[in-house]
């Protein structure tokens, strides 16, 4: 008996798995698989999800604020959060905090009475990511913000974010499934420190399944910021990148700081601004002394926003909800 298969038999083998491997391209083409730059494949049950939320769903902005010992906010932290309550006018802000029993707005008591709006939210700290030690309290806050947005959607922000035009704002939260900022100095990264998603939106837990799988704890922002750009850059209307809210940053914000001149804010064009600016150094006595563009807007802030500079209307008119 011949070893040798016939060609004919051979040929109708090699058809049968040409038409399986066809088939079954087919059948799977729609399954949203990514594969990134960097080589580490998405499962699609990581990515595929609904661009959900309802614009009638509340609006909540989330502040992450891991500590080692329990303490107030600053001044500048306050101007923060004072900005969005004023501006902005959400439903919810919620404060997630591994100090759920400690109450750090009292500085801000001065400048906003009202704090309703605050829910506390107990957080535990984690301490390693994937079986990695985690370097930086950074790296575990972001993690803790992606998470919530998955959870309830929402707006993201730092401390060091001041909100300017709540109108602009929800309008772009309303019309994108997720918003996020950029940093022209640094193109290849965006900045989580201001991050927006509807409920359902896939890029949380996109970018969680890199955290997940891919945590580099020595590297500052791969994780938040590079990993950020990846994914826009494969899919740009996974998120859309508001402009001129990150572009000052530790290396340029003197601009402001220091002089006065056309910044985008004082005809509200600018929705908000990240200052990248921490610290208790800077006070309420700073402040009211500072004679530039950013001592003008902490003084609207601390005057009663959201009276835009130049803009006329009431209030929740300026924030963007409806009266």
């Amino acid at each position: 008996m011949s070893r040798h298969l016939p060609k004919s038999v051979i040929a109708l083998t090699a058809f049968a798995l040409v038409s399986l491997v066809l088939l079954t391209y087919h059948r799977y083409r729609d399954v949203a698989q990514l594969t990134l730059p960097w080589s580490a494949h998405v499962d699609a049950s990581a990515v595929v999800g609904p661009e959900g939320g309802n614009n009638a769903d509340p609006l909540i902005v989330h502040y992450i604020h891991l500590q080692t010992n329990p303490s107030t906010v600053s001044f500048l932290d306050c101007m923060a959060v004072v900005s969005v309550m004023k501006n902005l006018q959400p439903d919810f802000i919620y404060y997630h905090t591994n100090y759920p029993d400690h109450w750090p707005f009292d500085p801000c008591n001065k400048y906003h009475d009202n704090w309703t709006t605050i829910k506390i939210i107990p957080v535990h700290r984690r301490f390693r990511l994937n079986g990695k030690r985690i370097h930086h309290t950074h790296h575990e806050a972001d993690v803790i913000r992606l998470e919530n947005l998955q959870k309830y959607g929402g707006l993201a922000l730092d401390f060091d974010v001041i909100v300017i035009n709540g109108a602009k704002l929800r309008a772009l939260l309303r019309e994108h499934a997720c918003i996020i900022c950029d940093e022209p100095l640094y193109p290849q990264l965006l900045n989580s420190g201001f991050l927006g998603c509807k409920l359902g939106a896939r890029f949380p837990g996109m970018m969680l399944h890199v955290y997940h799988t891919d945590y580099r704890p020595s590297e500052w922002v791969y994780n938040s910021g590079n990993t950020a750009f990846f994914f826009w850059s494969a899919e740009p209307a996974l998120i859309h990148v508001v402009p001129d809210v990150c572009n000052y940053n530790i290396h340029t914000r003197g601009i402001y700081l220091d002089q006065r001149g056309s910044y985008l804010w004082e005809k509200g064009e600018r929705v908000a601004l990240h200052t990248f600016l921490h610290g208790r150094d800077f006070d309420e006595a700073e402040a009211m002394k500072r004679q530039s563009s950013f001592g003008d807007l902490l003084r609207w802030i601390m005057k009663g926003a959201p009276v835009l500079p130049s803009a006329t209307g009431n209030a929740s008119a300026l924030a963007g909800k409806q009266t």
